[in-house]
């Protein structure tokens, strides 16, 4: 039996109530368990240039989370000046998700807009989201008679290890302790959605999943390219390097996370780290290692970077990296270094 009484292939309680708004085409509150997203459908007449002229539609998908949905503020990305990574990957995943259903000759030169907001977080926003999505489309497509460009139904839900235990629907609490897990994207006839075309990032190490994203380019690059993979994140000294390779999935909010595991402790050192690997036309590889060492501020300051720039701050240095901005970071960042010694070892080869 899991914290919350659920056996361990149960879901959350569902709370769906449609036309929650009145002003978008379509829209739903979508809770699961205490997580709450505010899902609306917008159509709009055009589509990107591009597709100009083409006869098809297209369909896009935004994400964001209020500032207080993790019960501490963080600062929306507007004040930031952009999304932050984790931002840009949920809202590409919501978005690869509903296109896997979409007729796009059926909606025409139009572009569905998709707009996901957390209004509250407990695990699962990226799949409450997908079924989120789907439901505000289907009610605004349905409002303006064009329901055939969704060939079908689509949802998703999270399932992972736990305590050595297969569990479905991670909460919270279950999600940050996880010793692996997925989202499962499937369409109401029962077909796995093929919504991550990005190579799955399981390995034990920065390197290990660098090198499985240059291996998946390989696969699908011309032969006579080169590709390049890269993984990066921050590794804690008094956490015993987490998040480490699981920076970008640690947490809905890393950043609050990680201070409230700080409280209290002497030892800050923190690194950032980046491995970059290199494959040939010929298969030969170029491995090379970036890293920014620092210690973990006591609140985040700062408005520029994502992740956890906010809260690092530099060997040297009095302020945080989202203080010292994206021009310091150009110089002297992880990946600026990493990007400089691969261009040194390109040099030496020629």
């Amino acid at each position: 039996m899991r914290a919350d009484g659920r056996r361990r292939n149960e879901l959350r309680p569902l709370d769906v109530r449609t036309d929650f708004l009145e002003q978008p085409h379509g829209s739903v509150l979508y809770g699961q368990g205490k997580t709450l997203v505010l899902c609306t459908a917008t159509i709009e007449e055009g589509v990107p240039r591009w597709l100009a002229k083409s006869g098809r539609g297209w369909m896009t998908a935004e994400y964001s989370m209020l500032p207080a949905s993790t019960g501490e503020r963080t600062q929306r990305g507007v004040s930031r000046g952009r999304p932050d990574g984790r931002t840009v990957e949920i809202q590409r995943l919501v978005g690869r998700a509903l296109r896997g259903v979409c007729d796009f000759e059926a909606l025409g030169e139009r572009t569905l807009w998709l707009d996901c907001d957390v209004l509250q977080a407990d695990g699962g926003t990226r799949c409450a989201s997908i079924t989120g999505a789907w439901i505000a489309a289907s009610r605004a497509l349905a409002r303006l008679g064009l329901s055939k460009a969704l060939s079908g139904s689509v949802a998703a839900v999270s399932v992972g290890v736990v305590g050595g235990d297969a569990v479905l629907d991670l909460d919270y609490a279950e999600d940050s302790t996880a010793e692996t897990d997925m989202n499962v994207v499937m369409t109401g006839a029962g077909e796995l959605v093929d919504a991550d075309e990005e190579p799955v990032e399981d390995g034990a190490t920065f390197l290990d999943n660098a090198r499985i994203k240059a291996r998946h380019g390989r696969s699908h690059a011309p032969a006579a390219d080169w590709v390049a993979g890269e993984d990066s994140g921050v590794e804690v000294a008094a956490l015993g390097g987490r998040p480490g390779v699981r920076s970008a999935r640690w947490a809905d909010d890393p950043v609050a996370r990680l201070l409230a595991e700080l409280g209290g402790v002497v030892d800050r050192r923190a690194r950032y780290v980046c491995e970059l690997v290199v494959l040939s036309p010929g298969g030969e590889e170029l491995h090379v290692r970036g890293t920014l060492d620092g210690d973990v501020a006591l609140e985040a300051r700062g408005h520029e970077g994502f992740g956890y720039d906010p809260i690092l701050v530099p060997l040297g240095e009095e302020r945080t990296v989202a203080e010292l901005g994206d021009a310091w970071k150009a110089e002297h960042s992880h990946r600026a270094q990493a990007a400089r010694a691969l261009a040194a070892r390109l040099t030496a080869q020629r």
